[in-house]
């Protein structure tokens, strides 16, 4: 599978380009692609002492890949991370600190954001703490007099991954401050990489959907389209893609989200990326069961099975099988579903994510509920007990489920009340302020997405 090159000379609006990236960007379309490739092997070639920023500096002016140029400078960042992964995390920074060995490696704080990207999902503290390090290792850079332009592009991807974190953590208010104080930095305006600049206006963008601002979400993911598309980037276009169909189903416009994810398959090598094109194809099958074509979801199931099998983990696995009792449920498969939901259920909780547990027994609640079994429901409302033991469950979503308990104790559950909670669970799971309105009216019915990056 060959999938189609973005669009390698997109429009942007005036002023959306720093003037450095414009002035990369007019460069890389003068020099074009074989003679910046040769720039690049050049800079690998030359025999420089180990700190030399040459590399580093093309890279910051966005005519060269810092991978492709100091592939040296990676490796013995490779090795150091290796070295931090296996001491105790509260000696870390002290051994970076200290001097441990390639420690003021420009390569290393690259290496950093990654593995705290690793560790987002299952402990975004974690996450945070290796930020820290890459804090570190800039520090260190800066004190062996490195270059600032070429520290410029760290310092901005380490605030920007920061204020993920903090999303994630629930901490929106603290994130909207990182990128207000991005927006002011000079530094910012500095970065030319476009691949630099796609990934601070994506993660932005999370936080926009967070904040359930879904004009001004689409506005950054548009921006951080166009700027991986000008860097013939692929892959990032389709995450985008990704993002922006998030941002439709959240806002209620499901048929935008479904032809979102099917661009965004269409964008993707499954050899190549078969985790994201399995994710893709995921919430693809997922807006066809909510569009009420159920056999073609299924069909997608079918289709890549041994994709899933091969590159699904654990997490992955058990929203195949929620996928798979949302459609058994919509071909009438009742007791098929039943037993889905409660496996799925009792999955996640065991990996200790509420939210998720908690949307599984709305679907499940949904389909007692319609089959008049109200004892089952009483049952399946007790079990929220467990999700409220798991940390993590703010005050407020808290409130929303013991008023689905009490509705169903009460056997006064219905099913605008279900497709309200389901949809506040999603878009406000991250956002402790965000209060529960029973009265609001529903907008998508799926539960199996989840918002990357």
């Amino acid at each position: 599978m060959n999938p189609p090159r973005p669009d390698p000379e997109p429009c942007f609006d005036p002023g959306e380009l720093s003037p450095a990236a414009g002035l990369a960007l007019r460069l890389r379309r003068l020099a074009g692609d074989r003679a910046l490739r040769r720039f690049a092997g050049e800079l690998r070639e030359e025999r420089c002492k180990v700190e030399d920023p040459a590399p580093w500096v093309a890279a910051a002016l966005g005519l060269a890949d810092s991978r492709e140029a100091a592939p040296k400078a990676f490796r013995r960042a490779e090795r150091t991370l290796r070295r931090l992964r296996k001491l105790p995390s509260a000696e870390r920074e002290s051994a970076i600190r200290s001097g441990l060995g390639g420690a003021a490696n420009p390569a290393l704080p690259v290496l950093l954001v990654e593995e705290a990207q690793r560790q987002l999902g299952a402990d975004p503290r974690a996450a945070l703490a290796w930020l820290d390090l890459g804090d570190a290792s800039v520090h260190e850079l800066r004190a062996d007099r490195f270059p600032e332009c070429a520290l410029a592009p760290h310092r901005s991807r380490l605030a920007a991954h920061r204020a993920n974190a903090l999303r994630v953590l629930g901490e929106l208010p603290a994130a909207g401050r990182i990128f207000r104080a991005l927006a002011a930095d000079p530094g910012r305006g500095a970065v030319a990489h476009l691949g630099d600049l796609a990934e601070l206006a994506s993660l932005e963008a999370s936080l926009r959907i967070g904040q359930r601002r879904w004009g001004a979400a689409e506005e950054l993911l548009g921006k951080a389209a166009r700027a991986y598309a000008a860097g013939g980037d692929g892959v990032g276009v389709a995450k985008v893609l990704l993002k922006r169909g998030t941002v439709a189903e959240y806002s209620g416009a499901s048929a935008a989200a479904l032809g979102l994810y099917r661009k965004a398959t269409e964008q993707l090598d499954p050899e190549a990326e078969p985790v994201l094109f399995l994710y893709s194809l995921h919430n693809q099958a997922n807006a066809l069961v909510d569009a009420g074509h159920a056999a073609e979801a299924q069909r997608i199931l079918r289709t890549y099975e041994c994709h899933f099998e091969l590159h699904c983990d654990g997490v992955n696995r058990l929203r195949r099988q929620w996928t798979e009792g949302r459609i058994a449920r919509a071909e009438a498969r009742f007791d098929e579903a039943a037993i889905a939901f409660d496996e799925v259920c009792t999955g996640f909780l065991a990996l200790q994510r509420p939210y998720d547990a908690a949307l599984v027994l709305l679907d499940a609640a949904e389909l007692r509920r319609a089959r008049g079994r109200w004892s089952e429901v009483k049952s399946l409302a007790g079990r929220l007990e467990a999700v409220f033991a798991v940390r993590g469950v703010h005050a407020e979503a808290r409130k929303a489920l013991i008023l689905f308990q009490e509705a169903a104790r009460g056997e006064a559950l219905t099913a605008e009340f279900i497709a309200g909670l389901r949809q506040y669970l999603l878009i406000g799971r991250n956002d402790p302020r965000f209060r529960f309105d029973a009265a609001r009216p529903a907008g998508r019915r799926g539960g199996c997405r989840e918002l990357r990056g």
